[in-house]
C-alpha cells in the first residue's frame, strides 16, 4: 500500500501549508485593522510563497489520489473523500482511520481559510470605503484643480477642508 502512504503524506503536507495560510490570514487581519501597510506588504509576499506551495501540494495530491484510485481499481472521480475512507475500510486497511482524520483536517482547514479570507476581504473593503470618505471630505468631492490665478477650474465654491480657513 505504498500509494496510500504517499497519499497520506501529501495530505499532511497540504494541511501544513493550509495551516500556514490560516496563520497568515489571522496576521493579515491584525495588520489591516492596525493600518500597518509596510508589514502588510511583507505578509502578502509570504502569502504568495505559501500559495505557490499550496498549488504544488495540491497538484501532488491529485496525482497521488489518481494513483491510489487506480491501485484500488477505480478512478479519482469515483473515490472522493468519504468514498476513499469507505474503500480503505472495505480493504481492511489499518490506515483507514488516519485517512479519515486527514481528510477531515483538510476540509476544516479549507473552511477556516475561506472564512478568514472573506472576513479580511470585508475589512479591506471597509478600509477602502473609509479612505474614500475621508478623501471626499478633504477635497469636498469637487474639482481640486486650480487656474493660474488661483481659482478652481470648476464653478463650484471651494468647500474642501484644505480650502477652508481654520
Amino acid at each position: 500500500m505504498q500509494a496510500l502512504e504517499e497519499f497520506l503524506s501529501v495530505l499532511e503536507e497540504e494541511i501544513k501549508v493550509l495551516e500556514g495560510l490560516i496563520e497568515i490570514a489571522r496576521e493579515k487581519k491584525q495588520l489591516v485593522v492596525l493600518g500597518k501597510v509596510k508589514e502588510l506588504q511583507e505578509l502578502l509576499n509570504r502569502e504568495a510563497r505559501a500559495v505557490t506551495a499550496l498549488e504544488k501540494a495540491e497538484a501532488e495530491r491529485h496525482q497521488r489520489h489518481e494513483a491510489l484510485a487506480q491501485e484500488w481499481g477505480s478512478t479519482a472521480l469515483d473515490l472522493r473523500g468519504g468514498q476513499l475512507v469507505e474503500k480503505a475500510r472495505e480493504l481492511g486497511l489499518e490506515q483507514a482511520r488516519e485517512l479519515e482524520e486527514r481528510i477531515e483536517s483538510l476540509n476544516q482547514a479549507v473552511t477556516t481559510l475561506k472564512f478568514l479570507n472573506r472576513e479580511n476581504e470585508d475589512l479591506i473593503k471597509q478600509s477602502i470605503a473609509f479612505i474614500q470618505a475621508v478623501e471626499r471630505e478633504l477635497t469636498g468631492g469637487g474639482a481640486t484643480t486650480y487656474t493660474r490665478s488661483g481659482g478652481l477650474v470648476s464653478d463650484q465654491p471651494p468647500t474642501s477642508l484644505v480650502d477652508r480657513k481654520i
